[in-house]
Parts: structure tokens; sequence; C-alpha cells
């Protein structure tokens, strides 16, 4: 007889009998929801006021754990005192990032603000200038990324913030033509004098002969010399017409720095020496940058910034001199116009130098260019470092 209750009926005999228990089971059943897994067993069957043993959530990566469906927010859990069946689910939720997306005056950045992203996902912002503006700088985590104008996170698995800074147009950088190849184009001569000189970009000489190139092996430079005739005394190339057009070039980047149209140059007051000078056009009858002095450039934070310097006569850099470049100034975006220039010992030069003549001293060096327009003179160097401006 299985049920609990009884009563015997039509008794004919003695009746003695045992009544049997067994403790109760219940079974806990554990599932893991979309993009997660569960660790330890399941399903499980325990007794009665027992525990189970420890299970786990574990999330996907890129996700996180949210809950079980009956409102335990552990991940992992342990059931104890178990009185009944217990059937639940883990919850999982994709990962989310902030991007704080930020403006300065004069442009917007869209969208801007606080943008949560999903984990994996990507996130473009687009930067735009007010009319008359352009973008100075855009700072991704601190770090500068330049004057872009559209940025994309991608693949978001952190948190990430970016800002962008706008700044008043100002001087057009000036046009060199085929003539921005080269890091030295000269009208006449070129005498060097010391095996560790050192050229970065291509060598031009037009119109005298090849053969006025002294003292420069083609070893020192790392580009190619031209010459009208292929006559130079080391290994060139002879392209007449392409020197031509290069010097016409150079001609007309003078012109285009000399322009009246750029409107009128704010005049340098004595000597370099200490001076800071800001993205613009200026001008000075001699400039001079005295011994072991410094003069600034400064962007203020804008790479695209330009600055034309003019001389009516003479560009001196005296001993150890130094033309500093701060603020993301660039020396691609440097220009110096004069008569003839003196490079001394030592000196440190940035930017595009367009010019009559060239003597630089022992161990000067130039970031930049030297380009002699059609009627100029010579190019005399000893033991220098050119190089064309990678930035």
């Amino acid at each position: 007889m299985i049920t609990a209750a009884r009563t015997d009926a039509n008794v004919t005999a003695n009746i003695s009998v045992t009544a049997n228990f067994a403790i109760n089971t219940f079974t806990l059943t554990y599932t893991a929801g979309a993009n997660g897994t569960i660790t330890g067993t399941s399903p499980q069957t325990v007794n009665y006021n027992t525990s189970g043993t420890a299970v786990t959530a574990v999330p996907n990566t890129g996700y996180h754990f949210v809950n079980w469906s009956d409102g335990v927010i552990t991940a992992a859990r342990t059931d104890a005192n178990v009185t009944a069946n217990i059937s639940v689910t883990a919850n999982f939720a994709i990962n989310t990032f902030t991007i704080t997306a930020s403006a300065g005056a004069n442009g917007t950045i869209a969208p801007s603000g606080i943008q949560t992203v999903n984990y994996g996902s990507n996130q473009t912002f687009t930067i735009t200038p007010t009319s008359g503006y352009h973008v100075a700088s855009v700072l991704v985590d601190g770090d500068y990324v330049g004057g872009v104008t559209s940025f994309t996170f991608t693949n978001v698995t952190a948190a990430h913030t970016i800002a962008a800074t706008f700044v008043i147009n100002g001087q057009a950088p000036v046009i060199l033509g085929t003539s921005g190849r080269f890091a030295i184009l000269s009208d006449q001569a070129i005498t060097n004098t010391g095996a560790t000189t050192s050229i970065t970009g291509d060598v031009g000489q037009s119109p005298i002969t090849g053969a006025a190139i002294t003292g420069l092996a083609s070893t020192q430079v790392s580009g190619t010399i031209y010459t009208v005739d292929g006559s130079a005394p080391t290994v060139d190339v002879m392209d007449p017409g392409m020197l031509t057009t290069a010097k016409n070039d150079a001609s007309n980047a003078r012109t285009d720095a000399m322009a009246v149209g750029r409107g009128s140059a704010t005049p340098i007051v004595g000597n370099l020496a200490g001076q800071t000078l800001y993205p613009g056009l200026y001008s000075q009858g001699t400039l001079d940058l005295s011994v072991l002095c410094t003069v600034t450039l400064d962007a203020q934070g804008d790479s695209s910034a330009v600055f034309i310097i003019r001389s009516a006569a003479t560009i001196i850099l005296n001993n150890n001199s130094v033309v500093s470049l701060q603020g993301r100034a660039q020396a691609r975006n440097v220009f110096w116009v004069g008569g003839d220039v003196t490079l001394n010992l030592g000196s440190q030069m940035k930017g595009t130098i367009i010019a009559n003549t060239f003597d630089l001293k022992t161990g000067a060096t130039l970031d930049g260019r030297m380009l002699i327009p059609n009627g100029g003179a010579a190019v005399t160097l000893i033991t220098n470092t050119i190089a064309l401006p990678t930035q």
C-alpha cells in the first residue's frame, strides 16, 4: 500500500507493518542567457534543507554579468537550505564606454558631449570650423592627431576623449611648385668643404654648368644632383628643362611671398634674440640673431600655421644661435625671404629660405630648403646638414 493514510478493513488476521520514509530532493537548474556561459554543474539534485554546489555566470568578452532571473546579483552563487526546486537564468549585457567630445570657440564637433558606445563598435566625429577659421588641433586622449576634420574611434574597448580647437585663418603657404623638391637650388656655383656635409633632398644648379659644383659628392646627397649639362664632378643627372621650370617656380615663390595681396607685414624691431613670433607676416631690413641666442616661432597649437619673414637685405644667424619651433609649428610652413643669407658656426635654422646667396659656416644646420631664384648667385657649404622638412 502506497498511501500515507490507511484504514484496514475486514481484518481477519494480525497486521504488523512499518511506514517507510525518504528525504525530499529538489532540482537546481542554472541556464546562461545570451552572451555568456555557466561554470559548475547544472542541473543538480539536492536533499531537503541542504546546499547545492557553486555555479558561476561567466560573460563573453565585451559583456558583463547583470543578474540572475530570481534577482541574485552576484555572478557566483551557491544555493543553501534548499526547500524547493530552483530554475534560474543568468542575464548578460554588452559593455559600454563613454567618449567625451568637446570643441573650442569658432567651431563644432558632432556628435558632441558624452557619447555611449558599445564594446567593439566604431564612432566617428566630424570637426567643422566656423567660416574664416580652421581646425588648429585635435587631441585624442590628450595626444595630438593633427588639424583633422574627421576622426573615427574603431573597435572601442575603453573610454576616450576628443577635443578640437580652432584658429582664425592666416597667411597661406608660399607656393613653391617644383622647386619644393630641392634642398638646394642654386643659380651659380655650389661649393662644399667637408666630407661630412649631409643633404637630404635633391640638389639642383642652373643655368651655370654642372662643373661649378665642387667638393660635393653624390654620396653626401640623399636625393639626386641635377645639372643642365651633366658635367658635375660627381654622379649627376642632366635635366635642363626641369631645372628651368624649378628656377622659374622659385622666382614665382619669391614673388608670392612678397605679394602686396598678403597684407601689411608686422615690423620686427631690433635683434631677433629672445623674441617670440606668432603666425603671420613679418618684415625687417636686416634680420640678425645674436650669438648663442634663440628666436621662437610659436604656432600656438596650430600645425598648419604659416610664418613668412621678409628681409630687405640680409639674414644672419650668428654662432650657435637657434630658430626654435614651438606650439606645433612646422618647418614646412616657415618661409624666409632675403638677399644674402649667412648661417654662422653651429647655428640652427628652420624653414624654406628664398634668397640670392647662401654662406653656411662650419656645423650650421637647416631643416628646410635653400632656393635661389633666377638671377641669384651661389651656395657655400662647410660641413653642414641640410634636410627637406618632414613636418
